[in-house]
């Protein structure tokens, strides 16, 4: 198998930020089902993710100049090196936003199938972001750049029923597109794990709200530190617990810059980037998970938080709201509304019974619908032939 990673993020620019272990346990899964993996990605130098000799790195070093042309240039160096690589592969898979046009290249070059994970709406996030002509230019080659890799796949994998319909809408034919939600493992995400250990570490008391996941423009991080401020200043003792870091050093200093401008430095607490299997610690230190994104897929972060049975004070991005109802497991407010977001988040944190009631409801969601019993049951052969790369 072949695997080709986003051209916009560099296993570099993770590695800044500590998750390339992401990374290692895909490429592990990956050699668990195949004879041989390759990875191409938009790197200046080899990573070892394993240390199989049945796994090969295959960087395409950039080329100087603004992100965007080095981008552009992985796309078409990217493609003819997979063409090439790919010949001895069986599968194709890119994993990302679904602007992958170096994967479309080189599996018209070498003429093996290519499954595209069409995990969010990043054209929403592009546009929603356009102020300048240059802006909208980018957008229409992103459209493009976007729509061309996804008619070129054999088959899509969406996060959920929107992102098919979105998928359906930029011309893939319904019965290429498979909607597989991500598996939630509930037995390691289970409301019964002790909180001590980080409210310890950190030193936390009070109400802790908890966001997970990377520090990136679409998931309006500082959204959740202007909310906090507002809930201190409705009288409530609440502090933020921040987990994850990068992928974009400008977007960190943003938020650093904004804890320090309202004056929350003692009362926003930043864990950085963490293992996936000391997660379900961190989830049992919070009272209340917050996501204040203006567009998600399905957000892992969410589910893990939802099975272990927190209550979400989030936004009505599509992916949320296709898992969260507003009122009977969890709480939503308007995209970009931080006065929104914080009154909800005051409201749980007065009202401990309504909270309570979200939690229990949001892990019988995850049991139902979103359990890795419930999704592997049901999807096992896609999910073990074309790999479900997940991300946060």
């Amino acid at each position: 198998i072949c695997i080709t990673g986003n051209p916009l993020v560099s296993l570099q620019t993770i590695e800044k930020s500590g998750e390339t272990y992401h990374y290692r346990e895909m490429v592990e899964f990956a050699l668990s089902r195949y004879d041989k993996v390759y990875f191409v990605s938009n790197d200046a130098k080899n990573y070892a993710l394993s240390d199989c000799e049945r796994f090969v790195h295959v960087p395409i070093k950039p080329i100087s100049g603004p992100r965007s042309l080095s981008a552009a240039w992985y796309l078409i160096r990217g493609g003819f090196k997979i063409g090439k690589i790919a010949r001895e592969c069986d599968l194709i898979r890119a994993d990302g936003s679904g602007a992958e046009l170096q994967a479309a290249i080189g599996s018209f070059l070498s003429h093996k199938p290519l499954v595209i994970s069409y995990r969010a709406d990043s054209l929403y996030s592009v546009k929603a972001n356009s102020k300048t002509l240059t802006d909208r230019i980018n957008y229409g080659l992103f459209y493009l750049i976007t729509k061309l890799s996804l008619l070129h796949a054999a088959e899509v994998i969406t996060l959920t029923e929107m992102l098919s319909r979105k998928a359906e809408k930029l011309g893939v034919k319904s019965h290429r597109i498979k909607c597989i939600p991500t598996p939630v493992d509930t037995r390691a995400f289970d409301p019964s794990v002790s909180r001590k250990t980080i409210r310890e570490k950190f030193n936390l008391h009070g109400t802790v709200l908890l966001y997970v996941g990377r520090i990136r423009p679409e998931k309006r991080v500082g959204n959740a530190i202007s909310a906090l401020k507002l809930v201190r200043d409705a009288g409530e003792d609440a502090r933020l617990l921040i987990v994850g870091a990068g992928p974009y050093e400008d977007e960190e200093k943003k938020i650093t810059d904004l804890t320090k401008e309202l004056g929350l430095t003692d009362y926003v607490i930043r864990a950085g980037a963490v293992k996936h299997a000391e997660l379900p610690e961190y989830y049992a230190a919070g009272d209340i998970f917050v996501l204040p994104s203006i567009m998600e897929g399905l957000p892992n972060a969410l589910l893990e938080a939802m099975a272990m049975a927190k209550p979400v004070a989030a936004t009505n991005a599509d992916g949320t709201k296709e898992v969260i109802t507003g009122g009977v497991n969890g709480l939503l407010s308007p995209v970009d509304d931080v006065k929104g977001l914080a009154e909800n988040i005051v409201w749980l944190i007065r009202e401990r019974s309504l909270a309570l009631k979200l939690g229990v409801e949001a892990r019988r969601t995850i049991m139902e619908k979103y359990s890795y019993d419930v999704v592997y049951k049901k999807f096992k052969k896609i999910i073990d032939r074309d790999i479900i790369m997940i991300s946060r």
